[in-house]
């Protein structure tokens, strides 16, 4: 539904502390430009605007692998505050928490819960913040009933709008078939809300499904179908998903 140009400089410092912390700092700098592709203006924010700001993030994993996992948790911490100047200026504070948990039940079976909350809080008027600064629910690695990004608030002509807070929640039982190959149950929940404030009344989507994957050096390769649980008016019954890389 939109475009974005977005050039400028970025330099990040980390840090690792042991085997399990990792630190990282990130700063920049960039002149963004957005131009509705299917979007009204009135849906896009501030659409010309220069971003300046400055990101920490904290990690903690105790995986036994980041690539295949198959025991172990880990979580990830970012911290962001900056700002959009541009004709209305808006500085915003962006807060996150994502992670997973990863238990070897047998020689055969894995379970594994993940989950991940997101929130932005503008200075301003949320309508005037940036739809490339918001937050999207949906696709592979969130609830997997949705096409990618499609989940929340939607504008007229049916393009996802993107809003200020999110979370998911999803669960996986895995089950070797033969060799690499496996097969996954799953379940997910989640929601996104306009505002940051309206995150506890947002309606909440549900999936089960069903999927295969290979496991390779490079991690996972996943085809995957998602049912919806809580269809309404407009909403896809379910979705196919083929992605490489965990869910969570």
């Amino acid at each position: 539904g939109y475009e974005t140009f977005d050039t400028g400089i970025e330099g990040s410092l980390t840090w690792k502390f042991g085997d399990h912390y990792t630190l990282d700092v990130l700063a920049g700098y960039s002149l963004v430009n957005t131009t509705g592709s299917g979007l009204a203006d009135a849906d896009l924010g501030e659409t010309s605007y220069l971003n300046p700001k400055l990101r920490v993030t904290q990690m903690l994993d105790y995986r036994d692998s980041p690539v295949l996992p198959k025991s172990g948790w880990h979580l990830t911490a970012p911290l962001e505050i900056g700002a959009a100047t541009g004709d209305i200026s808006t500085t915003y504070l962006k807060a996150g928490l994502s992670g997973g948990w990863y238990h070897r039940i047998n020689a055969n079976h894995q379970l594994a819960l993940g989950g991940a909350f997101g929130m932005i809080i503008p200075s301003g008027d949320g309508a005037d913040l940036p739809i490339d600064l918001r937050y999207f629910n949906g696709g592979a690695r969130s609830v997997r009933s949705f096409p990618e990004r499609e989940l929340g608030p939607l504008s007229a002509n049916g393009y996802a709008t993107g809003g200020e807070a999110m979370w998911t929640t999803n669960a996986e039982l895995t089950r070797n078939i033969a060799g690499a190959l496996k097969a996954t149950a799953f379940f997910d929940a989640g929601t996104l809300a306009r505002e940051f404030d309206s995150l506890g009344s947002a309606e909440i989507e549900m999936a089960v499904g069903l999927g295969l994957r290979l496991d390779l050096p490079i991690g996972p390769i996943r085809l995957e179908y998602g049912h919806n649980l809580t269809k309404d008016t407009g909403e896809p019954e379910g979705t196919f998903h083929f992605a490489i890389g965990t869910a969570f």
